[in-house]
């Protein structure tokens, strides 16, 4: 498909699919018996000092030029859906042959929940700068766009009437087999699991800012389902800022997720994540967790600053690292244990207070290095004094220690 609006060629909008298995979900980021001693509790705000520390502007996230660069109001409404080309058809998923309709919010629907009531599979919903105080449960194959540049488009959950202690709704919950949003400003609140839940569909999320509010999770994609999330920013989580389980799977790019408990999570067979270019940062405990068989492909990216780990795998997780700059963490880099395989080629292992890798006995056969960069050397799971860098530069396996 062909995008308009951008100063540079369209591929770093494209991700691939992946194909998975099965899922069940743990909430906790290290379970590993192997870490239990180790990892301690993360620290609070006055131990690691996140709000102090401001984020970068990079090529990840909302700060990225080839976002500034696509204009969705012109690449949705004017250019694809003319009034004068009334002919032009839209297939979403290639179940849909009709004309595609815009409606209007505010003009000629008060809320986006009346404009979703009216909508049929393949409209437009494009909604007018402003705050809508919704919870949005979407059933049709529709596209959600804010109108004009920036996120001026904020979807704020209302404060649910509930028993204390129980769940309330996400702020937009999928039970459609496709749909998209983009140019949003998406807020939870503290009593949902998710601030947007996808158990069911393929969901697209681009250029949005998706902030917890409270919520345990920003994006959840599980269940089957299928997520591409890119230009985004994911902040200020209680658990995670993208959780993907039982059997879900996702695609990252040029995303930023930080400020949450853990930035992303892969949990357990099946379920996979693959990112590309994004960066992952100032997280309280780790920015990249998978568990139990889970899988992930971190490339090109960003896992920096985070409390205690860069990427952390247990439980015969699998894990892909390649040209990755993971630096700056509070603890350790990689960390490795119970029969977690990995691939770790031409990263940036350095900077991290602790050891760039920690890895435990049952995993000494099933990791391979090539081409990383590091100042300490490999450790195990056994706590040790802090590593000193090596005074003279040497090559081992490769890699540069």
């Amino acid at each position: 498909e062909k995008v308009v609006g951008l100063d540079q060629d369209p591929p770093v909008f494209f991700a691939s699919k992946l194909t998975v298995a099965l899922a069940v979900c743990r909430m906790g980021c290290f379970e590993s018996r192997d870490l239990a001693t180790w990892t301690n509790a993360s620290p609070g705000m006055a131990e690691w000092p996140w709000r102090s520390t401001a984020v970068p502007t990079s090529s990840a996230g909302l700060q990225a030029p080839e976002l500034q660069a696509f204009n969705f109001e012109r690449e949705t409404i004017t250019e694809r859906t003319s009034p004068r080309d009334v002919s032009r058809t839209v297939q979403m998923n290639g179940t849909v042959n009709r004309a595609k309709r815009i409606l209007d919010v505010p003009n000629k629907f008060s809320s986006i929940g009346e404009a979703l009531e009216a909508a049929q599979d393949g409209d437009v919903i494009r909604i007018k700068h402003g705050r809508y105080r919704e919870q949005l449960v979407i059933k049709k194959r529709v596209h959600l766009v804010g109108v004009g540049s920036g996120q001026k488009v904020i979807i704020e959950a209302p404060a649910p009437l509930i028993w204390e202690g129980s769940e309330g709704p996400p702020t937009i919950l999928l039970q459609t087999a496709e749909a998209k949003l983009g140019n949003l400003s998406i807020v939870g609140n503290s009593s949902a699991p998710a601030v947007i839940d996808n158990m069911c569909g393929e969901i697209t999320i681009e250029g949005c800012a998706v902030r917890g509010g409270g919520a345990a999770t920003g994006i959840r994609i599980s269940d089957s389902a299928t997520g591409t999330i890119r230009f985004c920013n994911v902040s200020e989580c209680r658990a995670h800022g993208v959780a993907v389980q039982r059997q879900g799977h996702a695609a990252m790019e040029k995303t930023h997720v930080f400020r949450c408990h853990c930035g992303v999570m892969v949990g357990d067979l099946g379920s996979q994540c693959a990112l590309r270019g994004c960066h992952i940062q100032l997280n309280f405990q780790a920015g990249v967790v998978v568990h139990s068989s889970g899988q992930v492909l971190v490339d090109e990216s960003e896992v920096t600053r985070n409390a205690v780990a860069g990427v952390a795998l247990s439980v015969q997780a699998r894990g892909v690292l390649s040209s990755n700059r993971i630096a700056d963490n509070g603890k350790v880099g990689v960390c490795l244990s119970e029969q977690s395989l990995a691939s770790i080629r031409g990263c940036d292992l350095r900077g991290n207070a602790g050891r760039p890798l920690l890895k435990s006995e049952s995993c000494d056969d099933l990791v391979e290095l090539e081409g990383n960069s590091v100042d300490g050397i490999e450790g195990d799971a056994t706590p040790k004094e802090k590593l000193v860098p090596s005074p003279g530069a040497r090559s081992e396996g490769g890699n540069s220690l």
